[in-house]
């Protein structure tokens, strides 16, 4: 990685996301670029003075490159904090984005909502951080559908983490479980039913480990609910990093269902990675003022997002 963006609203969650993005690039050799995101007209401008967050994301870049011994970057934005920070990573060259991410239904500057809506706009990864980090990832745990999208995302943890151990596991729902309940099916029957599908489910996942290269991994399957079955199982296995990479969805399927991915961000107790869609190959409709998209802004120059002329969000 050569850079690594971090967002902040200067609040504890997104103070420990920072720490995070510091030590992935001290590990990495990378330069981190903080990005706050201001609204339109921010407390301090209505009150005449707008030097504050200024202030303070300069006197943290500092802080940081005094303690990581790393090159840190300052830049400010305005707008909506998903817009802003989408338009951002692509013309900063960003190769990771770091934002903190606040559970349950504080909905704040860069709470779950921003970091679900946001993870649809990226064309690079996004790290959703939700504790103070203590040292670098150990144990990843990668949800895998089995698709080429999991594959992906299995090989971007292990490149971004190579250090680190990583297991692979496959959570599957046996179909017409529930119509077999209600058909008056003995639970012996239905038992036997969950046993054959998970072996065929393991089978499955080996061949897919065989064919992606990914043999070093362990490999895990287990029946039930993605989302709850992920979050018991990271925590049993002491995991410190969930990798979850989405596969490519209708618009009508993600209007209608809410995903895997969206409900571990809603009640992440660890931190979640997330690989970008592979049909994310634009970013969406802001700019970064007097910039052309692909050039690297000068570190710790205060810039503004503001919408294009595409505007199509």
């Amino acid at each position: 990685m050569k850079l690594i963006v971090a967002a902040t609203d200067f609040s504890p969650v997104s103070s420990a996301a920072l720490r995070r993005a510091a030590q992935l690039a001290a590990d990495s050799g990378a330069c981190l670029a903080l990005l706050h995101v201001a609204p339109q007209r921010s407390a301090w401008e209505r009150l005449g003075n707008a030097v504050p967050p200024s202030a303070a994301l300069h006197a943290e870049a500092a802080r940081i490159r005094a303690e990581y011994r790393i090159p840190v970057e300052a830049h400010i934005a305005k707008g909506a904090a998903r817009k802003a920070i989408a338009a951002f990573a692509p013309v900063s060259g960003a190769d990771l984005v770091v934002l903190g991410l606040r559970r349950g239904f504080s909905q704040d500057l860069l709470g779950s909502a921003t970091a679900q809506r946001l993870r649809h706009r990226l064309t690079v990864p996004m790290l959703a951080v939700t504790r103070e980090p203590v040292g670098p990832y150990r144990r990843i745990l990668v949800a895998t559908d089995l698709s080429p999208a999991s594959a992906r995302g299995a090989h971007m943890a292990l490149r971004m983490f190579p250090r680190a151990s990583i297991s692979l596991l496959h959570v599957v729902r046996p179909s017409f479980e529930g119509k077999l309940s209600m058909g008056g099916v003995s639970e012996r029957a239905r038992e036997e039913y969950r046993h054959r599908a998970a072996q065929q489910a393991a089978r499955a996942l080996s061949a897919f480990a065989g064919r992606t290269s990914l043999g070093r991994a362990l490999l895990e399957v287990r029946l039930g609910d993605a989302a709850a079955v992920l979050r018991e199982r990271a925590e049993r296995a002491g995991a410190d990093l969930l990798v979850v990479a989405p596969s490519r969805k209708a618009w009508l399927e993600r209007l209608m269902f809410f995903g895997t991915t969206d409900a571990m961000l809603s009640h992440a107790e660890h931190d979640v990675l997330i690989a970008p869609s592979a049909r994310r190959l634009v970013a969406p409709g802001l700019a970064l003022t007097g910039r052309q998209r692909g050039a690297r802004p000068e570190g710790g120059q205060v810039l503004t997002a503001e919408r294009s002329s595409r505007g199509a969000l």
